[in-house]
């Protein structure tokens, strides 16, 4: 299969808003970062006729760096799937807000179920945005190449209900849409 006109433009879009030092000054600072990207998180996940659970966790290896593991097993009557998702992480502060990160994501997915399995890549791009100390919001177009290719908008919500604790609402807008509840645990 061949990617859709509309993923290849996103993503070329992505690169070149950012090719020049120039242009990503505009956008980009250096600097301490309002959030923390070493977590674990479980979600209960509905994705059009299936539903299952998701885990997830992120760690930092360096500044600007983290790593980050995702398994979600879906269930739709005797039909079960399984995703794995291995992948790195770049954030760095925004220059015009000082409490919003961009976040770039890019890794491999393997997908399977019943006898049918496939091996993609994804790449994403999108922000991060403290709206007070407890509440945070944040976006997201990903493209994806696994089974199909396709272009993704996700939305999430978290609302820290105790120090190290979030619940988390998210949602994925896409060829399949999906929505997530869920507990992050937060360390340093």
């Amino acid at each position: 299969m061949y990617p859709s006109r509309t993923g290849i433009l996103a993503v070329l879009t992505l690169a070149l808003a950012f090719s020049t030092q120039s242009m990503a000054q505009d956008f980009l600072r250096t600097g301490p970062h309002v959030f923390n990207y070493n977590y674990a998180e479980v979600k209960y996940v509905d994705v059009d006729n299936a539903d299952g659970f998701a885990l997830v966790g992120s760690a930092d290896i360096k500044p600007n760096l983290a790593l980050k593991v995702q398994y979600v097993t879906l269930s739709a009557g005797s039909f079960d799937s399984n995703l794995l998702r291995l992948g790195g992480v770049n954030y760095v502060g925004s220059a015009s807000y000082s409490q919003a990160d961009w976040v770039f994501e890019a890794g491999l997915d393997f997908a399977g179920g019943d006898g049918d399995s496939d091996t993609g890549l994804f790449v994403s791009g999108g922000v991060r945005y403290a709206i007070n100390d407890a509440l945070e919001v944040n976006g997201a177009l990903e493209f994806s190449t696994v089974y199909d290719t396709d272009l993704t908008a996700h939305v999430a919500a978290l609302y820290e209900v105790s120090t190290g604790f979030a619940a988390l609402v998210e949602a994925e807008l896409g060829d399949d849409t999906s929505i997530a509840l869920g507990l992050r645990f937060y360390w340093r």
